[in-house]
């Protein structure tokens, strides 16, 4: 697995997108498990898209229709193939096709 770190702008998108009382339900259903599934071997490669300086993972949510995880190799952690999410946009009713 590789490592994969949240930065505060990530975490500022959450809190800018959602009313309080869905925050923690998205944090602990949707973004919990997305971080898990982008340190997965092999997602990066083949599951995300180019996007910007980085590359795009995006998702179906459980507590929100559907999200974009931003992500970039991490300068700043030391440890192979690290990856940071410096961005999150959610559509919290309908998803666009």
């Amino acid at each position: 697995m590789r490592p994969v770190r949240l930065a505060g702008s990530a975490a500022d998108d959450v809190e800018a997108q959602l009313e309080p009382d869905r925050l923690e339900l998205f944090r602990r259903f949707d973004l919990a498990p997305a971080l898990d599934l982008l340190a997965t071997d092999g997602v990066w490669e083949s599951d995300t898209k180019p996007h910007g300086p980085g590359r795009r993972l995006t998702l179906e949510g459980v507590t929100v229709a559907g999200f974009h995880l931003f992500a970039l190799p991490d300068d700043l952690d030391p440890r192979d193939e690290a990856l940071v999410v410096f961005a999150i946009d959610i559509w919290s009713d309908e998803f666009p096709d």
